[in-house]
């Protein structure tokens, strides 16, 4: 929807969307003793387990002035399929800097929470996970 004020290049959007998150999990463990010159024993250990949660979600996005907008997206997933349950909710500053061979490049910078709650067999994975978000987004 387009801001009343005219060709001021603000307007905000919203989205709703459907799909799926791939999770990986991967550990590497090893282990040298030294017990004595000549004994080195070791354990070695590794494991990798993923899965796939369908989510749903939404998306607003408000671009206030050319080139600069913010983001905020959530969504929910996992409903019982594979992961009992996850989330995410995100904030993100958004900075157009220039386009190249029709490619339009931003820095991104904001904030990004992520919750999952899976387990199977002897296995479970039960996270919250929340930091800063900085990087390059490119868009064709």
């Amino acid at each position: 929807m387009k801001d009343a004020g005219g060709g001021s290049g603000q307007h905000t959007a919203i989205d709703v969307f459907a799909g799926l998150r791939w999770w990986y999990q991967e550990l590497g463990l090893s282990l040298d003793l030294n017990i004595a010159p000549g004994i080195q024993p070791g354990i070695a250990k590794s494991g990798s387990v993923d899965w796939v949660d369908p989510l749903i979600g939404m998306r607003v996005r408000n671009q206030f002035a050319p080139g600069k907008s913010l983001n905020f997206r959530g969504d929910i997933g996992g409903f019982g399929v594979n992961s009992d349950f996850s989330w995410q909710l995100a904030a993100i500053y958004q900075h157009e800097f220039g386009v190249r061979n029709g490619v339009t490049w931003s820095g991104v910078l904001g904030y990004r929470a992520i919750s999952v709650d899976y387990s199977e067999g002897n296995f479970a994975y039960d996270i919250n996970q929340h930091g800063p978000v900085i990087g390059l987004s490119a868009k064709w």
